[in-house]
């Protein structure tokens, strides 16, 4: 006698890859940006944020999550704080002064990738300032500043004629810098934001021959209302652009075998 018939149906599912080329930063006291590109085939994205340092629950195939899931308990409580198709997401529900970490996962059907991490640490103020501020290429119109750079991320250098700019940067604060001493809207205080970056150096120009530059060079970290200045100590110089160009031109006439009309030479 034949038995009952079986069959089996064996299904494969392929690993997802993962994101890539996450990012996380308070770009607001309460707010972080998140960037981040998808995997090759373009699946969804699901982000989970965790308390810095917390322990990450793997989410579980074949379980749907919705913004406001949460995975794990207790200190390791994750929250699903995105889950669709973008590559960009600005996270408003966090707090101000806390760190966090983000993991970023691709989803097909309820199916996810391995987690890939960023953090964002709320920015504090940079403790060490920049020193050694040297110029080089002084020139009627412009200079080069170089300088050790402090440890904050970033730094703004802020320049005045005449005398030592008195104003300081605020937290919270973004500034417009533009290396053209004077440009429209670059102004803080009596002074203008000449440089505002991460390097150790800028050319000036647009300056006034035989003038005395004062320069001040503030270290900070963050940015938009998240941008902390160390104003406590900052970097200060001062140089003068050289004189002005001075060019004597000498010319010799012959007079030999040329005619007058009125004592000038034709």
């Amino acid at each position: 006698m034949w038995g009952t018939p079986t069959s089996t149906l064996t299904i494969t599912v392929d690993t997802l890859n993962t994101p890539s080329s996450q990012t996380a930063a308070f770009t607001e006291s309460a707010k972080v940006h998140l960037t981040w590109s998808k995997d090759a085939q373009g699946h969804n994205v699901m982000i989970v944020r965790y308390a810095k340092g917390a322990s990450p629950t793997t989410p579980t195939n074949g379980t749907a999550y919705s913004v406001g899931s949460t995975l794990g308990s207790g200190g390791n409580q994750g929250t699903v704080v995105y889950n669709s198709s973008g590559t960009s997401y600005d996270d408003t529900g966090v707090t101000s002064g806390n760190n966090y970490d983000y993991y970023f996962y691709s989803e097909n059907n309820s199916y996810y990738s391995s987690g890939m991490k960023a953090t964002a640490d709320y920015p504090t103020t940079p403790t060490t300032a920049a020193s050694n501020l040297s110029f080089s290429s002084v020139k009627p119109s412009k200079m080069t500043l170089s300088w050790t750079s402090g440890n904050g991320a970033n730094r703004i250098v802020v320049a005045k004629a005449g005398s030592a700019p008195t104003g300081t940067p605020s937290d919270g604060s973004s500034y417009t810098a533009n290396a053209a001493y004077g440009t429209s809207g670059t102004a803080l205080g009596d002074g203008y934001v000449v440089y505002n970056g991460s390097s150790n150096t800028v050319t000036v120009t647009a300056l006034t021959a035989s003038t005395t530059y004062y320069f001040a060079i503030y270290e900070y970290n963050g940015t938009g209302t998240a941008t902390k200045y160390l104003t406590s100590s900052y970097l200060s110089g001062n140089q003068a652009t050289a004189a002005p160009y001075q060019i004597t031109l000498k010319f010799k006439m012959p007079t030999e075998n040329w005619t007058t009309a009125n004592g000038v030479y034709l």
